[in-house]
């Protein structure tokens, strides 16, 4: 049994939303697979075997593949679409980070930290004849938006299914500021264990974003039976009883997203050998100093709206390309849930733009 199917657009928080999900128990098979029968044999061995509360993810550019599965599913589940301003969407789309060139996740007290935090890997993505095709670059690149132009196909997912009820969530809703209510509702809605008010500061952290999450994660050994994990915070290591969060004791500070874990048993063995302790120390503050640079030089990379609505204006044929998918595909939110729409600066600022280069070619 499913609680809910659910879908988005790529780009509008998905990583985040599955993150959450997961801290609540709640599960969902994996939906990256290439053919219709593999999507099937997942949800299935996953809705047979799981014991935790489950939702059907549908991932929605990829959902050509997966028609037949789809049309078996029940109209009578509710369907939940996340989406966000289009033109944020490809904002994020653009700067999509997708892990790093690092070569190991295993590392020692004489490594370099380049070879720990290195380039951050950007995934350039595009859809031709329901074909995915992704390449990775170190860098964003506005000339890989026309890439996208087939990527807005969640309302599809909708017509495919025919769900009787439609519920629409705006990215908004799960950022920092709003995603512990947000999901404290959906559980009531959707019925399944609400967050815990004690863990609310992990509702405050955006999976997938330009604080390097993509690359963290990798363990450091500080001798042959000793080690640390350099985590994300969203591998929630820090939480398990059996490790301790040491960014108090070795940075002075605990960071949101940067989290220095270790197993209760090698601390123990740590505190023990003085020299190797204060070697680890030095080491790690200045992985940690290391790691903000990177942050830095990474976020002056990113691109941001102005850039693609600028981009937008200076390629007219593009432009209305996607003015007309944006047409098709969110003609059913448009109607249903305006203040959704309403409330996209950047969407309208493009629709603007669009009707002033309309009226252009028409004089």
């Amino acid at each position: 049994r499913y609680e809910f199917a659910y879908t988005l657009m790529h780009g509008a928080g998905g990583s985040s939303f599955y993150w959450f999900m997961k801290s609540l128990k709640v599960e969902c098979a994996n939906s990256w697979v290439g053919d219709d029968k593999a999507y099937y044999k997942e949800n299935y061995k996953a809705l047979t075997q799981l014991k935790n509360d489950f939702f059907i993810w549908i991932i929605h550019y990829a959902f050509f593949h997966y028609k037949k599965s789809l049309q078996l599913l029940s109209s009578n589940f509710p369907l939940l679409i996340l989406v966000r301003d289009p033109i944020s969407v490809f904002k994020h789309l653009i700067n999509h980070q997708s892990g790093s060139s690092r070569k190991k996740n295993v590392f020692d007290l004489n490594d370099d930290y380049a070879l720990l935090i290195p380039d951050i890997l950007y995934t350039s993505t595009s859809y031709e004849n329901e074909k995915y095709k992704g390449e990775k670059s170190i860098a964003p690149n506005l000339e890989n938006l026309h890439l996208h132009s087939g990527t807005m196909v969640f309302d599809n997912v909708r017509k495919t299914i025919a769900h009787k009820e439609v519920f629409y969530i705006d990215m908004q809703e799960i950022m920092p500021q709003n995603a512990f209510k947000t999901f404290t509702n959906l559980a009531k809605k959707f019925n399944f264990t609400p967050p815990n008010p004690k863990e609310k500061d992990f509702y405050k952290i955006m999976h997938n974003t330009g604080g390097l999450v993509a690359i963290l994660d990798f363990k450091v050994m500080l001798d042959k039976e000793i080690s640390i994990f350099v985590d994300s915070a969203k591998t929630r290591r820090y939480l398990n009883q059996n490790f301790m969060n040491i960014n108090e004791e070795i940075l002075g500070l605990d960071p949101e997203n940067f989290k220095l874990c270790i197993e209760k048993r090698h601390y123990d063995l740590l505190l023990e050998k003085n020299e190797l302790y204060e070697k680890t120390k030095h080491y790690l503050k200045g992985l940690y100093e290391y790691y903000l640079k990177r942050v830095e030089i990474e976020k002056k990379k990113l691109l941001n709206e102005k850039q693609i609505l600028e981009y937008f204006k200076n390629n007219k044929t593009l432009a209305l390309k996607f003015k007309k998918a944006f047409d098709i595909e969110l003609e059913h939110i448009k109607t249903h849930r305006p203040d959704i729409v309403a409330s996209w600066k950047y969407y309208k600022e493009f629709e603007k733009m669009c009707e002033e280069l309309g009226s252009a070619e028409r004089d």
